[in-house]
């Protein structure tokens, strides 16, 4: 079974999350493709490199929402409690992908804005 291991006092105790909203068995890619991203909150953000991604839902990082996405985010970032989604081809090419560019969300991805070039 996957799960993740958290803890909250410099690796002293751990605690596994194996559900609160993440599918582990569905995931697309091996866990070392995951990425994981912790807020200026505390609240933990794991995601599937090119695919989606949840967020906790408070600071005990014990529940999940997955995040609705204006497009599929090649990468993800975060920038103290902002959120910040790259939309941007796999491969190098000349052709464009939907929704290509930054994308920003202050609210914890309930709403996006694209950044304007």
């Amino acid at each position: 079974m996957r799960g993740l291991l958290i803890t909250s006092d410099g690796g002293k105790h751990w605690r596994k999350i194996v559900g609160g909203g993440i599918p582990w068995k569905e995931l697309a890619t091996d866990p070392e493709w995951l990425d994981l991203e912790i807020l200026a909150d505390g609240q933990v953000l794991v995601g599937e490199e090119g695919g989606r991604h949840w967020l906790a839902t408070d600071r005990t990082n014990t529940t999940f929402r997955q995040l609705r996405t204006p497009a599929k985010f090649r990468s993800f970032a975060v920038d103290g409690t902002t959120l910040h989604g790259i939309v941007d081809a796999a491969t190098p090419s000349y052709d464009m992908v939907k929704g290509e560019g930054l994308w920003i969300s202050g609210d914890g991805g309930r709403t996006w804005r694209r950044q304007k070039q």
